[in-house]
């Protein structure tokens, strides 16, 4: 890559991490950049040269004790949509047990509002995603204990 490319890289993701509101920007030369969206929340662009390619990158959390099976489950049946979703993808880091979001912008034509509307699709996905991992399973109806004001049939 020559220098003129990396700095208009550089200058839009710069410009980027504003349009998204970023609380900081950090370049990790000569490839990644994480932008933090808050205190508890980072995406991760890393520049795939060869493959003429941005990687979004983002950690949605840990499955729910004991609804591991069922979380993995859910994210493979979304990653069978990758059509639908325009080629997001979620993953498991096997070190870790963190699941993942990833989805590649391919280069060739992008300009920085095409990059904007990626990354605040790819955000709010990964939003709606570590929401739905954070939130503890609903009980069934057998497990829900009655109240003075219901009589349990």
């Amino acid at each position: 890559m020559n220098s003129q490319t990396e700095l208009d890289l550089d200058t839009m993701i710069t410009d980027l991490g504003a349009l998204v509101a970023a609380v900081e920007i950090r370049a990790y030369p000569p490839n990644l950049w994480v932008i933090a969206i808050n205190d508890t929340f980072a995406i991760e662009i890393e520049h795939l040269e060869a493959a003429g390619v941005l990687v979004l990158g983002a950690e949605l959390g840990l499955a729910p004790a004991g609804q591991e099976a069922d979380t993995y489950s859910l994210l493979l049946q979304a990653n069978a949509l990758w059509r639908e979703t325009g080629g997001l993808h979620h993953g498991l880091d096997g070190a870790t047990g963190m699941l993942t979001q990833t989805y590649r912008v391919q280069l060739t034509g992008l300009d920085l509002p095409g990059l904007h509307g990626r990354v605040q699709n790819f955000i709010a996905a990964a939003l709606h995603w570590r929401a739905i991992i954070a939130t503890p399973p609903r009980p069934l109806v057998d497990e829900i204990a009655p109240t003075e004001n219901f009589t349990r049939v």
